[in-house]
């Protein structure tokens, strides 16, 4: 598996036709991204007790996150090529590697430098993405699909503060929208839970953890409850769990 000069930087699991997968980009570790950029797909094998390296996803990419599904029945997931470009994969239901791609945001944008783009589809079907900026301006910025990922429209800022740093969400099985995130536009602390009705406009915030360096969240819903996982100071990972029930004290609260 391994080359020499070159690093594999995990992206997730991908739970596709009942098949469990990872996902990892591979490239030179030459600044930023290297030029040999790909996503290459793994698969347990029971029998070695290892996973094995069954092709590229597709070529100068690297994900945010594992592919999920649009309205249409396809996968969809963000792309970033090695010169730091969003665009959106649309496909993988023919195969892993079958997949057309997308332009949303160029890197050299005036508006923004997006990166780490996460996205979900409204109420209306719709699809709205977020994009954290490395301008630096301490706001997400949003942009609109319409036709399943094909078009977007130009990236907007928004008023939710951002720390430059990675967030993560999703729908509830209750309709409702969660967003983990550093709402801090001066540092990576605190680590803080935002609900929105609608997917758009988040009128809940709560305070998750802080007082120190928290990064990188995950979240999922499992048996009642939130579990959100997340980095100390890139040197530890923990886990929050919440019950669901109690995002209902920031209802009473109107915090």
């Amino acid at each position: 598996l391994f080359r020499s000069g070159f690093r594999y930087i995990s992206r997730g699991f991908w739970l596709r036709d009942g098949e469990l997968l990872a996902l990892a980009a591979l490239d030179e570790a030459a600044g930023f991204f290297g030029p040999s950029l790909e996503l290459h797909a793994f698969r347990f094998e029971p029998e070695t007790h290892g996973w094995k390296d069954i092709g590229v996803v597709y070529d100068n990419t690297i994900n945010n996150f594992p592919p999920k599904k649009i309205p249409t029945g396809q996968w969809m997931m963000s792309r970033r090529t090695y010169d730091r470009h969003v665009h959106f994969l649309v496909g993988g239901v023919e195969g892993i590697d079958q997949w057309e791609s997308y332009p949303a945001v160029s890197y050299g944008d005036k508006r923004l430098m997006a990166e780490e783009p996460y996205w979900w589809v409204l109420p209306d079907n719709n699809l709205q993405a977020l994009f954290r900026d490395n301008k630096k301006s301490g706001y997400l910025f949003r942009s609109y699909s319409t036709d399943n990922g094909r078009t977007w429209s130009p990236p907007t800022k928004t008023n939710f503060p951002d720390a430059t740093s990675k967030f993560n969400g999703l729908q509830l099985s209750d309709g409702r929208f969660v967003l983990v995130s550093n709402a801090n536009p001066k540092k990576r602390d605190p680590l803080v839970l935002s609900i929105s009705d609608d997917g758009m406009v988040f009128n809940k915030m709560g305070w998750l953890i802080g007082g120190r360096r928290v990064d990188y969240p995950h979240v999922i819903e499992h048996d009642g409850h939130l579990l959100v996982a997340f980095s100390g100071a890139k040197s530890t990972v923990e886990v929050l769990k919440i019950d669901l029930k109690d995002l209902s004290v920031l209802d009473s609260q109107g915090e």
